[in-house]
């Protein structure tokens, strides 16, 4: 995944995942980029014996008007489930996390 450069923004650097142990989250900003890192992370992990879990992975937009907002990302032709919130780390991620996030870190800017 290294050298890659989709990603979100973060003080001027591409982030494109999160990782820690077996546990990867993939950060990008459009649906396209999404499935062609997963696609990567399929062929890369299958190169090393290793296989991604379809009922394990699932896809989460976050930001403006996500109700709104549907997409189709597959994984060996299985379409991934999208979901509001999942746990990261033992912490639920979610926009309304996020929101909370965000209105705290503007109250102490």
């Amino acid at each position: 995944m290294d050298g890659n450069q989709v990603g979100v923004c973060i003080s001027g650097s591409a982030i494109s995942n999160l990782r820690f142990a077996d546990d990867i989250s993939l950060l990008v900003d459009s649906d396209l980029d999404l499935q062609s890192l997963v696609d990567k992370v399929n062929k890369t992990s299958g190169r090393f014996g290793l296989q991604i879990s379809t009922s394990k992975t699932e896809v989460q937009v976050i930001g403006r008007d996500t109700a709104q907002s549907v997409i189709h990302v597959k994984l060996d032709n299985n379409e991934l489930e999208q979901t509001e919130d999942f746990v990261y780390l033992s912490g639920t991620v979610s926009i309304a996390t996020l929101l909370v996030i965000k209105t705290l870190h503007a109250g102490w800017a």
